[in-house]
């Protein structure tokens, strides 16, 4: 069975990532399109992974054969830009093949409907629509029609971005051999950052065995590159740029809630807009504390993007986000994107002539909040053993005042509001763990002895 999330499909490569599971989506999306009577078009593009240009040209010329008009992307692009460009030709379908941040041998495809990430509703009919039996052929090719996506992505990005032209602030941009290459570099010769530079831009599909995420293992590996040029950034975007990660002037890893923290403050202090923040229920609760300082609210979701859009449409929320490292802003694409919050940290940076951590001190100093978030994860597949051994309550190596379920992820409030989360990955057999607290010793310790328990289950 071809399982099809909110999060698209995706497959290991050679094992469910292959031809025949392809069209068969393929089939499911052109049955989709005719029982919600939508226009006979898709838009498509692609990321640099091993079979994403060859799968967009199969779903092509599928879709095409059954008279559906394809408008497929003349290059590789971020996942933010096919999503804008169903957005720009105003189409009710929008793909993008990629598997994101997950390691190489993995592949996808991920579905946009009016602009926005699929719905649990849509994704779920149209899991049963792929699975059933029969599939489209390709033996009449009709109308595939090849585009510039770049282009008009850029246009629209000018409009939310006020970098200060000829800025001389010496900052790295390693793009991990994602399609974030596609973007910022047009954006440093239009502004003329002449002391951006780049890092690992080639096309490589399998990321030289690198996990294509910016998290501190993988971004961390240029600190002596950064100490022997003097770089007072640097910044990471997974492979198919949609993430962000960074490193300060002293070599420290910026904490993903940080950067969203810093993000909202100066939209609002320096450029005087105004509006709530919506968030996501792993991120933290600076968020919270900020935007009360602010004198808005903070709007918890579950996780996934299309909850943190969807909140921000309800809220008519200025910024939305997750510990991840996504965001994106009012009017923007409705889904995360990093090629803007790239430009808008090099904006707040350029413009506030500081460096980033007197900027992110600053920040929490006027929330007043100094607690901080840490991560781990562990492999595990079998998610209804888990959810069985939490819904009883015991032997968990933490007192908690009050547990909130959202779906299948477990979120435990402690005294004084600190928290732990526990929550599935929605694309790999991974267990996510998170947890906030006064005392980073006391946060490690958590962790380490809720994986010893969870071992034993």
């Amino acid at each position: 069975m071809i399982r099809f999330t909110t999060g698209g499909f995706r497959g290991i490569i050679g094992k469910d990532f292959i031809p025949e599971n392809i069209v068969k989506i393929a089939t499911g999306i052109y049955k989709y399109i005719k029982e919600k009577q939508y226009k006979k078009e898709v838009s498509l593009s692609y990321d640099f992974r091993a079979y994403s240009e060859e799968t967009a040209n199969l779903i092509a010329e599928v879709l095409s054969a059954a008279g559906i008009k394809v408008y497929l992307s003349d290059d590789a692009t971020p996942t933010p830009v096919a999503m804008y460009m169903a957005r720009y030709l105003n189409i009710s379908i929008g793909m993008m093949i990629t598997a994101s941040h997950n390691p190489y041998n993995y592949n996808g495809v991920k579905l946009f409907e009016h602009g926005v990430d699929a719905s649990e509703e849509a994704t779920n009919h149209l899991e049963k629509l792929i699975n059933e039996p029969g599939s489209l052929n390709k033996r009449d090719i009709k109308e595939v029609v090849k585009i510039d996506f770049l282009s008009p992505y850029f246009n629209f990005v000018k409009k939310f971005i006020d970098i200060k032209p000829n800025a001389e602030n010496k900052i790295l941009v390693d793009f991990i051999h994602g399609t974030g290459v596609k973007t910022i570099p047009y954006f440093k010769r239009y502004y003329n950052l002449v002391n951006l530079e780049f890092l690992r831009g080639d096309q490589t599909p399998n990321f030289n065995y690198i996990l294509p995420n910016p998290l501190e293992e993988v971004i961390g590996v240029n600190r002596e590159l950064q100490k022997e040029k003097g770089y007072e950034l640097i910044m990471g975007l997974d492979s198919d740029a949609d993430r962000l990660g960074m490193i300060d002037e002293h070599g420290n890893f910026v904490d993903n809630n940080e950067i969203l923290a810093v993000i909202y403050y100066y939209l609002v202090k320096h450029r005087h807009l105004s509006g709530d923040i919506v968030k996501n229920i792993a991120t933290s609760n600076l968020i919270d504390a900020l935007a009360k300082k602010l004198k808005f609210k903070a709007h918890t979701v579950d996780v996934g993007f299309k909850n943190i859009s969807a909140g921000m449409m309800q809220h008519d929320a200025l910024i939305g986000g997750e510990s991840s490292g996504g965001l994106t802003i009012r009017d923007y694409v409705k889904g995360k994107d990093s090629t803007l919050s790239a430009l808008l940290m090099i904006e707040i940076v350029t413009k506030l002539a500081k460096p980033l951590s007197q900027i992110v001190a600053e920040v929490r100093e006027f929330a007043n909040f100094y607690r901080y978030t840490k991560e781990a994860e562990m492999v595990f597949d079998d998610r209804e053993k888990l959810i069985d051994f939490l819904n009883k309550k015991t032997n968990l190596p933490f007192e908690f005042k009050q547990v909130i379920q959202y779906k299948s992820n477990y979120k435990y409030v402690l005294e004084n509001d600190e928290w732990i989360l526990l929550r599935f990955s929605g694309t790999e057999p991974l267990l996510r763990i998170f947890v906030e607290t006064n005392d980073v010793s006391k946060s490690e310790s958590i962790i380490e002895s809720l994986k010893n328990i969870l071992k034993g289950i």
